[in-house]
């Protein structure tokens, strides 16, 4: 997410001959990150991102893909908005969903965000095992809702941290658990510190 916002940035901002104002792509990058969550919520993945030659519209080539499909988008900024070529055609956001979804096969849908809990699952497991803890993980789905729970011991004191991801709001969203109650990643990694075996404030 990070790298590819990066891009977005660097081709609304970095283009010399590109006149478009701050605000405007602080629009733009807006709806960039709608795309971007609009693609994971329909299943797909984005295998590359590039640049393409700098002009006065300068455009962002996107390859996305799922089981059923390989789309390359090709999201072009002017002066008024951010258009979208795809599939022979040029479009607004509202047509790219209509593609994303015409496409979209759900058992890719529920693939992705699976996988993405188990990723968030293993960094946070590697991250407190570094910190000193002992970890035990189990990971398992309540309906289409898949979570990674992470048992914690620290020598005195046992914490359950559970990740967990749901389609919704046209977007994959992550939900943190610490003791039950909903919490950042950051004050999770926060906590981990705190009550590491090594630090001795608690």
């Amino acid at each position: 997410m990070k790298k590819f916002l990066i891009i977005l940035m660097l081709l609304i901002i970095t283009c010399t001959t590109c006149t478009t104002t701050v605000a405007s792509a602080e629009s733009a990058a807006s709806e960039m990150k709608r795309f971007y969550n609009l693609a994971e919520y329909y299943g797909y993945t984005i295998s590359d991102m590039h640049i393409m030659s700098c002009s006065s519209e300068p455009t962002c080539e996107v390859r996305l893909s799922n089981s059923k499909v390989r789309l390359i988008v090709y999201v072009r900024e002017t002066k008024k908005c951010l258009s979208y070529y795809c599939d022979g055609k040029t479009m607004k956001l509202s047509g790219m969903e209509k593609l994303l979804k015409k496409n979209a096969v759900q058992d890719d849908r529920i693939l992705l965000v699976t996988g993405k809990v188990q990723g968030l699952g293993d960094r946070l497991e590697q991250y407190a095992e570094r910190q000193g803890f002992e970890v035990v993980s189990h990971f398992c789905h309540i309906g289409k809702k898949p979570y990674d729970e992470l048992k914690l011991n620290n020598g005195r004191k046992t914490f359950t941290v559970r990740i967990s991801g749901e389609l919704k709001n046209k977007r994959v969203v992550i939900t943190y658990k610490w003791n039950k109650k909903i919490v950042s990643q950051k004050k999770i990694k926060s906590n981990i510190q705190k009550y590491a075996p090594a630090a001795h404030i608690w």
